[in-house]
């Protein structure tokens, strides 16, 4: 690992050859070396806003801006800066007040380029009263190094509820560095 250079695909450059199939009855969003590249295949319920990072800075700035903002340990923490400096890419998920998601949410992050460096950023708000399950999958193949940094803030308003997993199968020579920060209204909460 030391000694050893990591860098960002170009947009000319290919990312991960075969597709990782999601999981079986999520809604299933793919991101391809911290670029993403596809959207949920299934139909996305009323109540529920899933955007990409750079649409939902031009969408909701504010909300983006008061999350960023936040006296919380992510916002001091040397991940949180790397990921934000180099993160033009993530996810943006909202589910609205009463909702209760019934379909899982994957987050699929594939990484198979050799000496790739992926950052990702992701914030999941959970407003009064709703459900939702999310799963960040980390994959990648054995004998490729690579480095995939990944920060996720969570909100939570009164009485939300969040089941977030996640779940990693990635090669022996890849390299993971991840946050989780969850800022909680009472009584809200986070399983993990």
């Amino acid at each position: 690992f030391s000694g050893q250079e990591f860098l960002p695909l170009r947009a000319s450059e290919e990312g991960t050859s075969a597709q990782t199939p999601g999981l079986p009855g999520c809604l299933t969003i793919t991101f391809d070396h911290g670029r993403q590249i596809s959207k949920p295949l299934a139909e996305v319920p009323e109540g529920v806003e899933i955007l990409n990072l750079r649409d939902a800075v031009v969408r909701h700035p504010e909300l983006i801006q008061s999350l960023l903002e936040q006296p919380d340990p992510a916002s001091t923490h040397g991940l949180s800066r790397l990921v934000a400096a180099l993160s033009g890419e993530g996810l943006f998920v909202r589910i609205k007040a009463n909702i209760q998601l019934q379909q899982p949410i994957q987050i699929l992050n594939l990484n198979a380029a050799p000496q790739s460096l992926a950052t990702l950023h992701h914030f999941i708000i959970l407003e009064r009263n709703a459900e939702a399950t999310v799963i960040e999958t980390h994959a990648g193949p054995d004998e490729c190094a690579y480095l995939s940094l990944s920060v996720t803030r969570v909100h939570l308003e009164e009485n939300a509820s969040l089941d977030h997993y996640k779940y990693q199968t990635e090669g022996n020579l890849g390299r993971h560095f991840g946050g989780i920060y969850v800022d909680q209204a009472p009584p809200s909460r986070f399983r993990q």
